[in-house]
């Protein structure tokens, strides 16, 4: 599966990241643990200050960044009915 793109952040600037799993986690199932990390190999910097979820949607808070990389956070979710998924996102850390 290709990595989801979000604009570029800037490396001053604490920002969320929204993953939307209804595609794959259908109803009435639910997320009930979800991990968020830089993805392997990633060498931008970034630290995940947070990750949380609510129902379908996990919301990953990233900080940091060195300017001109590209940060790559693979996020993974469990769900109530045992099902586990893996998906990368990447940002452009914007230059100063």
């Amino acid at each position: 599966m290709r990595d989801i793109k979000y604009d570029p952040k800037d490396p001053d600037d604490v920002d969320n990241f929204q993953l939307d799993w209804k595609k794959r986690v259908k109803d009435p199932d639910v997320i009930v643990d979800s991990t968020a990390a830089p993805a392997e190999g990633d060498e931008s910097g970034v630290v995940i200050v947070s990750q949380n979820y609510i129902g379908t949607v996990q919301t990953v808070r990233v900080s940091g960044g060195i300017p001109g990389t590209t940060a790559r956070i693979t996020c993974h979710i469990v769900t109530a009915e045992g099902l586990e998924w893996d998906r990368t996102f990447q940002t452009r850390i914007k230059e100063a």
